[in-house]
């Protein structure tokens, strides 16, 4: 009985300290899960302009369907010349995102950002 007690909070323990990771990076269940609602929203942020004090990337966000999205929150990962990480921001839009259009918004980063990576982690539907 006492095996079985100490098993459970183990896996408690274990769960408790990944949903704080979960947390903490930015993530939750539904973004984990990639649920339909996210996959109408595409994202590119090709385009960088790499300035000498800050480099300056544009977001573009396309509702590519029929649905209004609101409070959409985009993560946006900077890499430099050899890949690794140079910033991670979270960019939340205060403008609701029509169906079928495109919002571009420019996010300023460390200089330096040769290449970024950005995803979808948050939108409410109506």
């Amino acid at each position: 009985m006492k095996g079985l007690v100490r098993l459970l909070l183990v896996v408690l323990l274990l769960a408790g300290a990944l949903y704080a990771y979960m947390l903490y990076s930015g993530e939750n269940v539904d973004s984990l899960l990639n649920t339909p609602k996210r996959i109408e929203i595409q994202t590119d942020c090709s385009e960088i302009e790499d300035m000498l004090l800050k480099s300056v990337v544009s977001l573009k966000i396309k509702n590519n369907f029929n649905r209004l999205h609101s409070g959409v929150k985009v993560r946006i990962t900077g890499y430099d010349e050899n890949g690794e990480i140079v910033k991670t921001k979270v960019v939340e839009l205060l403008r609701e995102l029509q169906p079928n259009q495109e919002l571009i918004k420019p996010v300023i980063l460390p200089a330096g950002v040769q290449s970024c990576d950005c995803v979808v982690i948050d939108s409410n539907t109506e």
